[in-house]
Parts: C-alpha cells; structure tokens; sequence
C-alpha cells in the first residue's frame, strides 16, 4: 500500500477509502486490501473521519479524493447518521424494510450529490447497523483478538442466534454495546488480525454486497 501510482505494463487500480474510525481503518488495511490484492494490484489510502461524520464533510472528501484516485469508497455506520445531516434518516429507519435496504437507501442519497460522471466512479457503503455486526458474524475471530472474551462466547452466540444475520442486531442496543457488557473494546480490539472474511460475508449480506462490487470493479478495471 502508499500513494505511488504504478503505470505501464502492471496496470494498478487506486482506490481511497473513507471510513469512520480506527477500527475500520485497521480492517480495511487488514483484510479488505490484502483480499482485492488477490485480484489485481491495489494502490490504497484510507482516510479516517475520526468522528467528524457530518455529511458534506464526506462529500467534499469524495469530490477530493476522485481528482486523485480512480475509485472512492466508503464504510461508515449507519446508527448515528442522523447527527451526520443525511436527509429523512429518521423516516428511513421507521421503515418495514430490512438494515440492508436502509443502508442502500442512505447510499442512493449519498451517491445522489454527484454528478453521473462521478458516480460511476464512487462506491458508497454504509455499514447496517454498525462495524461490530462484523464482529459478532465471526466470533470465533473476535474471541482470538481479546482473550477477556472467551468465558463470553456461548452468550456472545446465543444473542447473534436471536437474529436472521449479524446486520439485523438492531439500534435498540447497537452491537458495539451488547459486546462492550463481555469486555470487548473497540478502541484495543484486534479484530482484524484474526477476522475470517469467508464467515463475515456470510452473515452480513449488505456488507458482502459491497465486497461484491468492490472485486467486480477490480477484477474488470484496465486503464487503457
């Protein structure tokens, strides 16, 4: 990873990524890179918002980032972006519909400032409800990077179980708050040294989409 541009015969993609904290930078970093790596050469930054999430913050980033990079995409949490200045975010929550189509629905309206130009090189993702729905979809990982963990994992199961997948562990208590009551800190945790990307996709579908997109753009990206 770093910001030199690689030209000629071994085509790179440059892709920035804009997140919402350490925790995802780590991942991204970790996990995400090393796994399009696989695919084609990756060129990456990734721009941590440190909690200054506000929505034209984000959009001036994108708009900045896409003179440079040929991709632009985001992982930022959707359980506080009312604080953020998304549009109808309390509407949209109210919905009967799933975190899934919640989170596609605050993208469309992310994605909608841009002009069409830009869109298509802007991969929005919004992660249902938030970053932790990762953790619980692997546990066993999660149990790996905090030993504190491990007398907890039947409970930390049981209370993943309740749900269809690990992005429906909803907002009434976020997920970050269900695991902080077993000792798990985000600040120190290490999960992305041992998360299995294989189990997280398999029980985080919107997450798993956005993986989707992101190898599609990979693999079919040629610069000339």
């Amino acid at each position: 990873m770093g910001d030199e541009f690689a030209w000629g015969a071994s085509i790179m993609i440059n892709i920035c990524f804009i997140v919402e904290g350490l925790s995802e930078e780590k991942f991204i970093e970790h996990v995400i890179v090393p796994h399009l790596e696989k695919l084609k050469n990756i060129n990456s930054k990734v721009i941590n918002l440190d909690g200054g999430i506000a929505k034209k913050r984000i959009e001036r980033l994108i708009i900045g980032m896409s003179y440079t990079y040929d991709y632009v995409t985001t992982m930022i949490d959707f359980c506080r972006l009312h604080a953020a200045k998304f549009d109808n975010y309390s509407e949209i929550m109210r919905m009967d519909i799933s975190s899934g189509e919640k989170a596609s629905k605050l993208e469309e309206q992310l994605l909608s400032k841009f002009e069409v130009s830009q869109k298509l090189r802007i991969i929005p993702h919004i992660q249902p409800y938030e970053f932790e729905a990762l953790c619980f979809a692997d546990s066993n990982g999660l149990i790996k990077s905090d030993m504190l963990l491990e007398k907890h994992q039947k409970r930390i199961e049981i209370e993943k179980n309740k749900y269809l997948d690990c992005e429906s562990i909803n907002n009434q208590e976020l997920p970050a708050k269900r695991l902080e009551k077993y000792g798990y800190s985000k600040l120190s945790s290490l999960f992305y040294l041992h998360a299995n990307l294989a189990l997280i996709r398999e029980s985080c579908p919107h997450f798993n989409q956005w993986i989707i997109k992101l190898e599609n753009t990979v693999k079919t990206y040629d610069r000339y």
